[in-house]
């Protein structure tokens, strides 16, 4: 599949049915899985959802001219209790030290760009996922486990034969996460049964993790 086939067409992008489903999946998801998104945001785009989907529509238009809006920093605080400080009237974490003050600084993208990046996303959807797998089938096969390239972040798809399809009208976007990240866990674990069985020797699986994986991605090598 050349590069030209994963290019979406500018006219489709630009279709009201399009933006309207990229707005309902994109609103929904922010509002039940960002608890740091601007929600009054939302309101205000929702109120005049006819004006704000016509911008989009106009800025996709001229796409060689789109530029994204600037990624708002939100220092998000870990996962734990906080307090408001009865003598300072601040905002802190009850435990101390470095750990209890420790935020991780988040980039959440605009609702413009978001709505944008998914009426992209949902015309690529079917050729994406039908390029990375069938998440869904059993991992015991071996003839499964070399179709599927990833199973992060899946779209929620019906298998069409060889094809997977998005469902346009539906309000879930993802697969379940669980689920998936089950199989990835489990996979080296069946393939690790099945050379036991095959030979004497003894199988090792290791685990390995990239510290602050997205603080080191080169944002030019990236875009290139």
């Amino acid at each position: 599949m050349t590069r030209e086939s994963l290019t979406p067409d500018c006219n489709l992008l630009t279709q009201g049915y399009v933006l309207v489903q990229a707005w309902k999946k994109t609103a929904n998801y922010m509002r039940y899985h960002n608890w740091y998104s601007d929600t009054l945001e939302i309101d205000r785009a929702a109120v005049n959802l006819q004006r704000f989907l016509d911008e989009v529509a106009e800025r996709l238009a001229a796409s060689n001219e789109w530029v994204s809006d600037p990624l708002r920093i939100v220092p998000a605080p870990k996962s734990q209790q906080w307090r408001i400080n009865a003598e300072t009237k601040l905002w802190e974490p009850i435990e101390g030290g470095k750990t209890g003050s420790k935020l991780r600084p988040i980039a959440p993208v605009s609702l413009r760009d978001q709505v944008a990046a998914t009426a992209v996303l949902l015309c690529l959807a079917d050729r994406i996922e039908t390029l990375q797998g069938d998440p869904s089938v059993s991992i015991d096969n071996i003839a499964n486990r070399s179709s599927i390239l990833s199973y992060g972040n899946r779209l929620f798809c019906d298998g069409t034969g060889s094809q997977l399809q998005h469902r346009w009208g539906s309000s879930k976007l993802y697969r379940a996460y669980y689920e998936d990240y089950r199989n990835f866990i489990q996979r080296p674990e069946t393939v690790a049964e099945m050379f036991e069985k095959n030979d004497s020797s003894q199988v090792v699986i290791l685990y390995s993790d990239l510290r602050q994986f997205y603080d080191r991605v080169h944002l030019r090598l990236l875009a290139a």
